[in-house]
């Protein structure tokens, strides 16, 4: 049995092996980076959604439009955008891992677990979680 959280899938682009051309995906588990090849597109994009559905991966960028940067904090910014599916508009904070020790990894999720229990027409609501390898996106609604 293996656990799944912590683990994000990259698309790498086109590579040649053995002087072919082939798709070409990573797996970054939490230790290590597997890469896998392809033969064709259709492979390709069949094995990114069998794998993204297992570990439930949702696409900012298929989810909000991204508009112009609202502010700035010390892990990251924070960008208005657009719900696509209902043209909601929201605020998503963008938090650099990079920038961030255990300690303050920790203040960010303790941070979103006090989000996803409040709720008061003063605060912001939370309403998606996005994570990759590099970043963490908050979506946040006024309530």
């Amino acid at each position: 049995m293996h656990n799944l959280s912590g683990i994000f899938v990259r698309k790498d682009g086109i590579k040649n092996y053995l002087l072919k051309d082939m798709f070409s995906f990573s797996i970054q588990l939490p230790n290590k980076i597997k890469s896998f090849l392809c033969e064709n597109n259709i492979e390709f994009e069949t094995w990114l959604k069998k794998i993204r559905s297992v570990l439930d991966y949702e696409d900012l960028n298929e989810t909000y439009d991204i508009k112009e940067t609202l502010g700035e904090g010390r892990y990251g910014l924070v960008k208005r955008c657009i719900q696509k599916k209902n043209k909601r508009e929201a605020a998503i904070k963008i938090i650099s891992k990079k920038l961030m020790n255990q300690e303050q990894r920790h203040q960010v999720n303790t941070e979103i677990e006090i989000l996803k229990i409040c709720q008061h027409p003063g605060i912001v609501k939370l309403y998606d979680i996005f994570e990759n390898q590099d970043f963490i996106y908050i979506s946040m609604f006024s309530l």
